[in-house]
């Protein structure tokens, strides 16, 4: 009786986060919305000779892209370890819920700190930018977007 009462206090537990919003689905209408505007290196990169790109914007673009992966790679590694580590814990057969949520809280964060990083780059490629170059790579853009669809 005890396990039926427990299976069903966690089922309607379940339920009731499925009814929460979905933060994916918030922060896929966010990076929607921000990739019209913002731009990846590698996608100016890619496009360098249609948005006619300087030399001195190709070499300040490089020295961008070197200067965050540096920093990226770090973070990386701490987080792989870290996930690596949490995931373990939780294999065991009973897991300390205090010492587990404050695992993934900084795992958390960290994921957040390796976003602003790279929100933080396609700021200072937005800021390369002239605003030709900025119109011609939404144009492209818009145009991938739409041969992806299929429409």
């Amino acid at each position: 009786m005890r396990r039926i009462a427990v299976c069903t206090a966690f089922g309607l537990a379940l339920g009731l986060v499925a009814m929460l919003p979905s933060t994916a689905d918030a922060q896929q209408d966010l990076s929607s919305e921000i990739s019209k505007v913002m731009f990846t290196p590698w996608t100016v990169m890619e496009h360098q000779e249609e948005i006619w790109l300087s030399d001195e914007q190709k070499q300040k673009l490089a020295e961008m892209i070197e200067v965050s992966k540096a920093s990226a790679k770090q973070l990386w590694m701490e987080l792989e370890e870290e996930r690596a580590a949490l995931s373990v814990s939780l294999a065991d057969g009973w897991v300390d819920e205090a010492t587990t949520v404050a695992a993934a809280e900084s795992i958390f964060a960290k994921e957040i700190k390796a976003k602003m990083l790279n929100f933080k780059l396609m700021v200072k490629v937005k800021n390369l930018l002239e605003p030709e170059q900025e119109a011609k790579l939404t144009e492209l853009n818009t145009k991938v977007k739409v041969a992806e669809s299929g429409s």
